[in-house]
């Protein structure tokens, strides 16, 4: 039981890890652990877009977010929330947080969880799902900063959407611009 000023040190492990191996709490052993998590948070928020405004509160808040879509990062995949039943692929909240991380400017890392996203599929939404495909080629290669549509048009290199897309696909294999502006898509304008 804990009285007055005193201080107490919590350990709650994301992934199980055997109890020989697991270092001894202490005061120390936590500031150790914050200081490196810290440290890494603030490497991954350097290495993309920087944003300052005279509000100290909202800076703080778009470099919380941002680690924040990193923390739902499994592996190779983005997942929709971390330790619980919904851990795991949705087509539209991970699409939503790739192109986030891309619109700060991590495109490496949306590429790499782009992949998933293009191979997930569950039974009944294929349709829903196409259409984030879609969408998500379109927000990437229709972006000011990126070369138009090449012989490898989605993330995974040979991967292609499962959209049935029928004439709007090129000799190349990719989706012609004039036809994905045709739909309601802002960032792709024709």
């Amino acid at each position: 039981r804990m009285r007055g000023n005193a201080a107490a040190t919590l350990a709650i492990f994301t992934l199980p890890l055997a109890s020989e191996i697991a270092p001894a709490m202490s005061a120390t052993t936590y500031a150790a652990q914050r200081a490196g998590c810290v440290d890494t948070w603030r490497q991954i928020v350097a290495q993309g877009m920087q944003v300052e405004v005279p509000e100290a509160r909202v800076n703080d808040l778009w470099r919380n977010s941002l680690c924040q879509e990193f923390a739902l990062i499994n592996g190779d995949s983005l997942r929709y929330s971390a330790g619980n039943q919904y851990d795991r692929i949705y087509s539209a909240e991970g699409s939503d947080a790739a192109l986030a991380l891309l619109g700060w400017g991590h495109e490496r890392e949306m590429r790499r969880l782009m992949v998933p996203l293009f191979d997930f599929t569950r039974a009944g939404l294929e349709q829903h799902q196409a259409a984030f495909k879609l969408n998500n080629l379109c927000r990437y290669y229709c972006r000011p900063a990126t070369p138009r549509c090449s012989r490898n048009c989605a993330p995974g290199g040979s991967r292609r959407p499962s959209a049935s897309t029928g004439a709007a696909r090129a000799r190349t294999g990719c989706i012609r611009r004039s036809n994905i502006a045709a739909t309601s898509t802002p960032w792709c304008r024709a």
